[in-house]
Formats: structure tokens, sequence, C-alpha cells
């Protein structure tokens, strides 16, 4: 009987240290936050003032990057970006007024834009369930 020879594997910790923090990493977290960015812009609610001075939620999307360090076990450092709303306005908007006793639900753009990014693909979900979502929240 023949045994195969096991290929020893050694995991190169700063290797992997440098894709993380790489330019390559943070062009794609961008790209897929400016892909959010849009869509929450689109489904996100619009007051009907149109004065000047006055600042929708809907304008108030910004992509910041960020630098995550306590990753992992050691901690390692990634690269990420976080889509954010700068409205003093946004917990109300995001979570509605439940707690008023109106009874009023939030409309969850930031939700509704995570599900929509997770649409996009993975084996998770079928090609019919993909367009669905993409169907639901345009």
């Amino acid at each position: 009987m023949r045994y195969a020879r096991l290929a020893r594997f050694d995991l190169n910790r700063e290797g992997i240290a440098a894709i993380a923090v790489g330019p390559e990493v943070h062009r794609v977290c961008r790209e897929v936050a400016q892909l959010g960015k849009g869509f929450a812009e689109r489904i996100a609610p619009r007051s009907g003032i149109e004065t000047e001075d006055h600042e929708h939620y809907q304008d108030q999307f910004l992509i910041v990057d960020v630098l995550v360090t306590d990753v992992g076990d050691p901690p390692m450092a990634r690269r990420g970006v976080h889509l954010a709303n700068l409205s003093p306005k946004a917990k109300l908007i995001e979570v509605g007024a439940a707690n008023s006793g109106a009874g009023e639900r939030g409309y969850r753009v930031m939700h509704r834009t995570v599900e929509w990014l997770g649409s996009f693909g993975g084996p998770r979900r079928s090609r019919s369930v993909r367009r669905r979502m993409r169907r639901r929240y345009r």
C-alpha cells in the first residue's frame, strides 16, 4: 500500500497581513461602498422642504476609510470602509419613532442597503432570489 505524501502548509501571517491592508482590498471595499451609497441615496426618504439651507437625509451619506486592528487571534490589521449618514435625524429615520407610542417603523435604509449588497451573489442564493431582491429594493 502506498501512502500519499502530505505537503506541509506554513501560514505566512506577514503575507496575509500585507494583503489585508493593501491597495487592492481598499479599492474593492470602496467600490462596494460606492454601490451601497448609490442605492441608499435612491431609497432614502426625501423631505418636501426645498430651501437652500435644508439638508436632506438622502444627501448626507458618506464613505469613511477605516483601519480595523482588533481582528483575529493574534490581532491583525485590515482595511475597510464604512458607509455612514451624518444627518442628526439618522437614528429616527432608520429605526423610527416606535418608542414614542406612535408605532411608526423606520425606513431602515442601511439595513435594506446591506440586504441589497448581499443579494449580488454567493452560493447561498439562487439567481431567482437575487433577482427578486433587486426588484424589491428598486
